[in-house]
């Protein structure tokens, strides 16, 4: 029975632990982006922001340039778009204005955490 009492306490203590999340800071490496094709007669590109990170953040700028048959505006643009931790939202979806040509394109976007984080050393100033 004493040992019985010992396994469970043990696999209480593993079970507790996994429930735990562990913080991961947004960085250019945890928000990235993703193309996938969309289904239809119409071809089109849905680009989307991933958040990697476990706190969110706001896609703040997107902009398309070097476009070439592209029906969408070749521009920058002003978001103010919150994705989750862990979550990915649709940003932009890219098509071609002749429809019987190919498209191109580049994509950029501008992010910040949604709330300044703390707990952060802060920066000292570079020597003269």
């Amino acid at each position: 029975m004493h040992l019985a009492k010992i396994l469970l306490a043990v696999l209480l203590t593993g079970c507790a632990s996994q429930g735990q999340r562990v913080y991961l800071a947004p960085s250019n490496d945890t928000i990235t982006t993703t193309t996938e094709e969309g289904m239809g007669s119409t071809p089109v590109h849905n680009i989307y922001v991933i958040n990697g990170s476990t706190v969110p953040i706001i896609v703040f700028g997107v902009a398309l340039r070097d476009c070439e048959n592209v029906k969408q505006q070749c521009e920058p643009s002003s978001t103010n778009i919150k994705i989750d931790g862990g979550a990915r939202r649709p940003r932009v979806h890219v098509g071609p204005r002749n429809t019987q040509q190919g498209f191109s394109y580049h994509f950029s976007y501008s992010w910040r955490p949604e709330k300044p984080l703390t707990g952060l050393p802060s920066a000292s100033p570079t020597p003269q």
